[in-house]
C-alpha cells in the first residue's frame, strides 16, 4: 500500500500512458512497479493476469546484459497483494543443432 501511496502522490492528477486507476491497482492479481528514470519521482505501474510478461522482461534483461541498458527497471512486484522478490535466474543452455560454426 505504501508504494501505491507514493505513486499517487508523485503523479497526482498527471497521467501517463496506460496508468491504471487506484481501484484497478487494488483489485489486480499482479502489480508491477517500474522505474524508467532514476530522476523520476514515482513509479509507473502495470497490471498483469500472470507472470509471463515479468518473466520475459527478466529473461531479456539477463540475455541482453551489456548490449543495451533496459528502458525500465522492475522496482517492486506484488502477487495477490504480497511482495515478491526475484531470488534467482536459471539459464539453460541447449545445443544448436542447426548452427555448424
Amino acid at each position: 500500500m505504501g508504494e501505491v501511496e507514493i505513486h499517487e502522490r508523485a503523479w497526482g492528477t498527471q497521467s501517463y500512458s496506460g496508468r491504471p486507476s487506484l481501484a484497478k491497482i487494488m483489485e489486480a492479481r499482479i502489480v508491477a512497479f517500474w522505474r524508467e528514470n532514476r530522476r523520476d519521482p514515482g513509479y509507473r505501474i502495470t497490471l498483469h493476469e500472470n507472470t509471463k510478461e515479468i518473466q520475459q522482461y527478466v529473461n531479456e534483461s539477463v540475455l541482453d546484459l551489456g548490449l543495451k541498458p533496459p528502458a525500465r527497471r522492475l522496482a517492486r512486484l506484488y502477487v495477490n497483494q504480497k511482495r515478491i522478490k526475484i531470488k534467482g535466474v536459471k539459464i539453460i543452455f541447449e545445443l544448436d543443432e542447426l548452427g555448424q560454426s
